[in-house]
């Protein structure tokens, strides 16, 4: 491995993984080292591995173009129907269930949506629903702007009525969130110029996108067709100076 030792190595030279720690930093370094095996080896090797240990796991098998079994994994280890308050206390890596947090699902929505594909999309979609509504986790800031960059970097592209309502909905959730200066606004006549832009109008029966598209009534957006400021180089929110 590009680590310069595999896990046997760790494992021959006495190194306990009994720390958490300790594993949770072996794993970050085999998916550095592009060796998703002996991240797996080590994550499994920990007596009660937690959220942080299974982060560390998910994102190195991202780091190394393996998203597939990084949705084994999380399709292994978190489960509601098998996860309780008591689950920590029992059982190896392989018997217990562990409570996702919102890096779990940003980590894994990012990587679907930069495939740019309508499964992946749909997928991440699904995903997002199943954070906040099975395990009641809220979206930060960090999520929200993951999704929103992802989603309209390419511009009026041609979504579907459940990408843009997945869009709003993302948005929505932004609203309440503590943003910095007026970065939500930002992300907002960004989301816009979408509308502005997109074929779907089913942002007409949203109360929400509706009130979004009425915000700024002179705003040359409506001329150029959703287009602001977007060219080979578009900038997605923005200068830091602009004014609204």
């Amino acid at each position: 491995s590009r680590t310069g030792y595999s896990h046997s190595d760790v494992s021959a030279r006495g190194i306990s993984l009994s720390n958490k720690k300790i594993a949770t930093a072996l794993i970050r370094a085999y998916g550095r080292g592009n060796d998703v095996e002996s991240a797996i080896t080590a994550f499994r090797r920990i007596a009660v591995p937690d959220v942080v240990a299974l982060n560390t796991l998910i994102d190195a098998c991202c780091r190394c173009d393996q998203l597939k079994v990084a949705l084994e994994l999380f399709g292994k280890y978190v489960s509601f129907e098998r996860w309780d308050t008591d689950n920590h206390t029992k059982g190896n890596a392989d018997d217990i269930a562990i409570r996702p947090d919102v890096v779990t699902y940003t980590t894994l929505i990012s990587s679907l949506l930069q495939l740019k594909s309508k499964s992946a999309t749909k997928r991440a979609i699904r995903m997002y629903r199943d954070m906040k509504q099975t395990w009641m986790i809220s979206p930060d800031t960090f999520l929200v702007d993951t999704i929103l960059s992802t989603m309209i970097s390419s511009g009026p592209v041609a979504f579907n009525d459940d990408e843009i309502r997945f869009i709003l909905t993302v948005l929505r959730d932004g609203e309440c969130l503590d943003w910095e200066g007026r970065q939500y606004e930002r992300r907002k006549r960004a989301v816009r110029a979408i509308l502005v832009g997109c074929s779907s109008e089913v942002w007409k029966n949203d109360e929400f996108a509706y009130g979004l598209m009425n915000e700024y009534p002179q705003d040359p957006l409506f001329k150029k067709k959703g287009w602001n400021e977007i060219d080979s180089g578009f900038r997605l929110w923005g200068s830091s100076d602009d004014k609204f």
